[in-house]
């Protein structure tokens, strides 16, 4: 799913981020629209955490740029730690502004991150608590002679999703007698 983002950034750029963004919703697997967002905004706050480290590196060689015929009189040796001095005090705002950047997104990404476990944590215990009550209702109309639907119950199951349950559910059973 393309983000507004992607309009923002140059076609080769575009293509890298919506490969990022594709790997976030593989780690992830978003269901519905909230965890979809979340995962898109966890994305992008990691696309921003990693560009900050190239936005550093270029006011290094901008200043490099800057002060060379500054530095020229020094050793050879000492040119390279006198030209970053330098350049971090000629820039030292920007630097200040990308390191407080850096720790607002770190944060944000824990925020959100969060946010995603708790709400995949919440629908998977849902989920689990919906199949079991469809597990029950579905052996219940099997011992009663009956078939069951679970969709007519308003479930998303299927049949053979119901039966997986009750195998993992006797595995399970087995496994804590044999423990």
């Amino acid at each position: 799913m393309p983000t507004d983002l992607t309009h923002l950034l140059t076609p080769e750029d575009a293509a890298r981020y919506e490969k990022h963004l594709a790997g976030y919703q593989k780690i992830w697997k978003p269901v519905g629209e909230h965890e979809e967002v979340l995962v898109q905004a966890l994305a992008g706050v990691w696309w921003r955490l990693q560009r900050l480290p190239g936005l550093e590196e270029a006011l290094y060689a901008k200043g490099a740029r800057e002060l060379k015929d500054k530095v020229a009189e020094l050793a050879p040796e000492a040119r390279p730690a006198m030209v970053r001095l330098e350049t971090y005090l000629l820039y030292e705002k920007q630097f200040r502004n990308l390191a407080l950047q850096e720790r607002r997104l770190a944060k944000h990404a824990a925020e959100l991150k969060a946010e995603l476990e708790t709400t995949q944590k919440t629908r998977d215990r849902q989920e689990a608590e919906h199949l079991a009550h469809a597990a029950k209702l579905y052996h219940l109309a099997k011992k009663e002679g009956r078939t069951y639907d679970p969709e007519a119950d308003g479930f998303e199951f299927s049949l053979s999703d119901l039966e997986d349950y009750f195998r993992g559910q006797r595995a399970a059973t087995v496994s804590s007698r044999a423990a």
